[in-house]
């Protein structure tokens, strides 16, 4: 079964799970055993579901993926052939990259291929950044954070990154100065009186019951310019990051603030993200496989990691054997003639 099919609810109502967590289902100790179980068969692998294709367009040459983007295995912008992909230390080739490899490691951050796009930009993959949209300009920014629920009205985010002048942000609490600046919910929202804002590198919010969202706010044009979404379970977002710095030499639009906008597809791995909710998707939804991973975890903390290591196998395996049912395209039938043997050697597959 892919991601996003079930729900914790879901979980909460599987016989097999219920039986083996030896907890009642309504507990938060059942959704945690459900949790810590995702998290671990996760890092052990691309499930069914847990690999996607999408498509996103960007503003600038710094991509932020979105929150559920663990990883990114492929990159291309649209209408060009397959992007390069790289940081300081190795670099993916695609096809068309094969012939720009000179190029790419002197650091002028692209390749020329001769494939159907014929030019192809490298993607630089970077840190994890707090926010889609950085600060614009070098003279600071005042910083509004808006949230769409009553309930939510006096809760606080939290900034880390730098004001103008080059200066770390900080605040005087209880008459002592301490790094970070924090904004408190109000209604209505408006311009908090923080510094002029020149970065955000971090971001610790109190989570909240709707949506909400981080502005900037230029006091000249007097202009909101949005810089991120935080759904209500985000206290610490962190999303993954990408420099093209080739990119303003590739095909663009312009939308209706006359902003250049590139649209790109990726082919992403899921990253982990805890249910909370009863209506939470379960980014591994084969119960069968969530079972056997909390029983090892239930192993692990009685100390028996034989037995814990054994059933961690035996959850790989079901998700194995999920992806094989999934994609018979994946497998290849192999039959052998040993020449001179009289004898055929085949797969069991």
């Amino acid at each position: 079964m892919s991601a996003f099919t079930y729900q914790l609810s879901d979980a909460r109502n599987d016989i097999g799970i219920k039986n083996i967590s030896g907890v009642c289902a309504d507990t938060e100790q059942f959704a945690d055993y459900v949790n810590r179980a995702t998290r671990r068969l996760m890092k052990r692998g691309g499930w069914f579901g847990t690999e996607v294709a999408m498509r996103l367009c960007t503003g600038g040459c710094d991509v932020v993926f979105p929150r559920h983007v663990g990883t990114v295995l492929g990159l291309r912008l649209c209408n060009s052939d397959y992007m390069q992909i790289r940081n300081n230390w190795w670099s993916i080739l695609s096809p068309g990259n094969i012939g720009g490899w000179n190029n790419a490691i002197n650091g002028s951050g692209f390749g020329y291929g001769v494939a159907a796009g014929g030019y192809n930009p490298a993607g630089i993959d970077g840190t994890t950044v707090p926010v889609f949209n950085q600060i614009s300009g070098n003279e600071g920014k005042l910083i509004r954070y808006h949230v769409v629920k009553a309930q939510d009205v006096g809760k606080t985010i939290t900034l880390f990154g730098t004001q103008y002048g080059n200066q770390p942000l900080q605040e005087q609490v209880s008459g002592v100065w301490q790094y970070g600046v924090t904004l408190t919910a109000a209604s209505p929202s408006i311009p908090a009186p923080t510094p002029l804002v020149t970065r955000i590198t971090s971001v610790v919010r109190e989570a909240t019951q709707g949506m909400a969202y981080l502005y900037e706010y230029d006091t000249v044009t007097l202009k909101y310019r949005m810089l991120a979404t935080y759904e209500p379970n985000e206290t610490n977002p962190s999303y993954r990051h990408m420099a093209i710095p080739a990119l303003a030499c590739t095909p663009y639009s312009v939308d209706e603030y006359d902003v250049k906008t590139w649209q790109m597809e990726a082919i992403v791995k899921l990253q982990y993200i805890p249910v909370q909710s009863e209506n939470d998707f379960l980014l591994i939804s084969d119960f069968d496989a969530l079972a056997m991973a909390i029983q090892s975890i239930k192993y692990d903390e009685a100390g028996d990691s034989e037995n814990a290591e054994k059933y961690m196998l035996k959850a790989i395996r079901e998700l194995n054997f999920e992806l094989r049912d999934k994609s018979p395209s994946d497998q290849l039938s192999v039959r052998v003639n040993v020449m001179g043997s009289n004898r055929m050697i085949q797969n069991p597959i």
